[in-house]
């Protein structure tokens, strides 16, 4: 692996500044981190292997967008990807924007951000539970395990 780098469109065997979380998406074959050090989300194409960032400007700040490429991130930590073989269900992947306490979702289909909750303490890891169409928040500023019930997840 090369040194930690903040730029982009290169080959995925550079290495990423101050990875805090990654998820899958086994059936395009692509691997989502989350970048705290350059408070951004790439994307790696396994197949082509190269990296390419998909949310955030790069630089630390508080200016959501939902153009993704616009919008501030402040260390994104944890994330969960909900992904469908269907062709009917768009994937979307979750993800906290740590220190503006907030959780987004990413729509790489039509490529769009948006604001799933916000007013978190610290929002740190994510989990998916399909059965119950609920998303499950970690806040480390209160300790707490949250469910999130606004979150339409398709059945």
């Amino acid at each position: 692996m090369g040194a930690a780098s903040c730029g982009d469109d290169g080959a995925a065997s550079s290495s990423v500044a101050a990875p805090f979380g990654v998820c899958l998406d086994d059936a395009a074959n692509q691997l989502y981190v989350l970048e705290g050090g350059c408070s951004r989300v790439r994307r790696i194409d396994l197949s082509a292997a190269t990296i390419a960032t998909v949310v955030g400007t790069g630089v630390s700040g508080s200016t959501f967008s939902p153009d993704p490429l616009a919008a501030q991130l402040s260390r994104p930590s944890g994330c969960a990807l909900l992904a469908y073989d269907d062709g009917l269900n768009p994937t979307t992947l979750f993800f906290t924007d740590h220190d503006n306490g907030h959780v987004l979702a990413y729509y790489p289909a039509n490529d769009t951000l948006a604001v799933v909750t916000d007013g978190l303490t610290l929002p740190a890891a994510l989990a998916i539970d399909r059965t119950n169409h609920l998303l499950y928040v970690v806040e480390r500023g209160t300790a707490m395990v949250s469910a999130i019930h606004a979150v339409q997840l398709p059945r």
